[in-house]
């Protein structure tokens, strides 16, 4: 599912970097597995950097929910929040300001949290089109003005949030409930995008 992309460096706020680099599959670099209600201490890749969360459970349909939090205890956000059966790839610690340590899992049946370096994002090329379902990050390679965005049919929740190559939030560029069709400008410092959503989407990007 994941590929790690052509060597691109970035660099974050108090000169952290990272490294996409081309045509290997990601192995996870940790995996965390239960049931029921757990709290986990997990390790990242890169300590005070952001990764990816590949999350699974809940097919039974209960409430299933994932919160991050720091070493303190403290909650960044909620990952996952749902009352459906589940499977998405979310960013933790984007915008690179915190540190999660502990993730707070709800559940009532099995769940499985497979973790990833940043880099490991998936690639949408500039000009292109990008299908996908779930929340995903892309990483964008190119310099996209504009994107039409389809998804949402189910009317749940479903937001594109633009990331510059700092990790900082550039917006919501879209953020609604309804079925949506539509094309959005895009800051000319993207590089990330987020994407909640319930079932497929598609991002046209140009």
């Amino acid at each position: 599912m994941f590929l790690f992309l052509r060597t691109i460096t970035l660099v974050f706020v108090l000169f952290f970097s990272f490294v996409f680099s081309s045509d290997v599959r990601a192995q996870p670099f940790a995996v965390y597995s239960g049931t029921g209600d757990d709290v986990q201490t997990i390790s990242k890749p890169d300590k005070n950097m952001p990764a990816l969360l590949a999350i699974s459970g809940n097919s039974a349909g209960r409430h299933f929910a994932v919160i991050a939090r720091d070493g303190s205890g403290n909650r960044v956000r909620a990952l996952v929040n749902t009352t459906d059966a589940y499977a998405g790839i979310v960013p933790i610690d984007l915008p690179p300001r915190t540190d999660t340590t502990l993730l707070e899992i709800k559940a009532s049946g099995g769940w499985r949290i497979k973790v990833y370096s940043i880099g490991a994002a998936q690639r949408a090329k500039v000009p292109g089109v990008f299908n996908g379902e779930g929340d995903n990050l892309i990483v964008l390679k190119g310099n996209p003005k504009l994107a039409n965005v389809r998804g949402n049919s189910a009317s749940r929740h479903f937001a594109v949030i633009a990331y510059d190559k700092g990790g900082n939030r550039l917006g919501a560029k879209v953020n609604t409930t309804d079925p949506y069709n539509g094309t959005i400008i895009l800051p000319s410092r993207t590089l990330l995008l987020e994407i909640k959503a319930v079932g497929g989407w598609t991002v046209d990007l140009q």
